[in-house]
């Protein structure tokens, strides 16, 4: 029997990450989990010994900072780690998401669409400014890690005015660094096969030289590199003819890149969808959510 690999990236929700972890334990499932390097209370050991069927590998080598690099830089470490194990599929999750289906669901869905990717894309044009959107990955964001790592407000302040002045520069000189290739937009999670987690791994000094220093990578380089490689026809899409990761996420807004945290009243709407996996969920707002779903998901399992 094929495996799955569930690579998931965490810096809080405990007790949503324990609720998910429980819903997907299964023989055929492994996960490899990071913890924000930058997190001290992390109960490790338990998460070790938590699950009954599934093998649990857990890491903390990255300090992640939201819309910095260092989100790809986690991602290509736990898709390294992965790879090795040769497993049918490699499913990209953060601590916050939840299963939308019980595992046995899951992971026939999925062996019936074996060597497809499953990979959201938005339409860049929704963006007001598309321009200015597209500078994300065309211009150089020199100091874009160190803003987002600074606890100060001052420090961020100023290197915004930093950031600012450069990218100015940079369109004064026409410096493009995507000129010659297509922009692409959508979430971070995804759902890919064997061949295509190692081309990734393969092309890692390619994605460094092209994403290095740039705004929210993780939310352009799996779709342009998979619209730039060998497999841009393996890309699934739904019902609708959409291209789909199997995510339910809502957006609070076309021009804000946050999703909405689910809530109790969310459930049904959320279970009716046909998707997956949700996210995100919060255990700080509406823990009961998180509560209600496993209970009715573990009703849904076969004896």
């Amino acid at each position: 029997m094929e495996k799955h690999a569930y690579l998931v990236m965490v810096h809080n929700n405990y007790k949503v990450l324990e609720k998910m972890l429980l819903l997907l334990d299964a023989p055929y499932n492994e996960f490899y989990i990071h913890v924000d390097r930058k997190v001290k209370d992390f109960p490790k050991s338990y998460f070790e010994t938590l699950l009954k069927h599934s093998v649990v590998h857990i890491f903390s080598e990255v300090s992640v900072n939201w819309a910095g690099f260092s989100q790809i830089q986690c991602e290509l470490f736990l898709l390294i780690k992965a790879v090795e194990g040769k497993y049918s599929f490699y499913h990209l999750l953060s601590g916050a998401d939840m299963p939308l289906q019980n595992h046995e669901c899951i992971y026939r869905f999925f062996e019936q669409h074996a060597g497809m990717l499953f990979i959201n894309f938005r339409d860049p044009k929704i963006r007001k400014n598309y321009k200015r959107f597209r500078d994300r990955v065309s211009k150089y964001h020199l100091v874009e890690e160190f803003r987002q790592r600074s606890p100060k407000k001052s420090i961020r302040r100023i290197l915004t005015i930093v950031t600012e002045t450069l990218l100015g520069l940079q369109r004064i000189c026409g410096i493009d660094r995507i000129k010659n290739e297509e922009f692409y937009w959508g979430s971070q999670w995804y759902s890919i096969p064997h061949g295509f987690a190692i081309y990734l791994v393969g092309q890692q000094d390619n994605i460094v030289r092209k994403f290095r220093y740039t705004q929210c990578p993780d939310e352009h380089v799996m779709q342009m590199m998979a619209m730039s490689s060998p497999f841009r026809d393996k890309l699934y899409r739904d019902e609708k003819s959409q291209y789909s990761n199997m995510r339910y996420i809502e957006w609070e807004s076309d021009e804000v890149s946050h999703p909405v945290a689910f809530q109790k009243n969310d459930l049904d709407r959320l279970l009716s969808s046909g998707k997956c996996f949700a996210r995100k969920f919060n255990e700080t707002t509406d823990y009961d959510a998180v509560e209600e779903l496993y209970s009715r998901l573990k009703g849904t399992e076969e004896r």
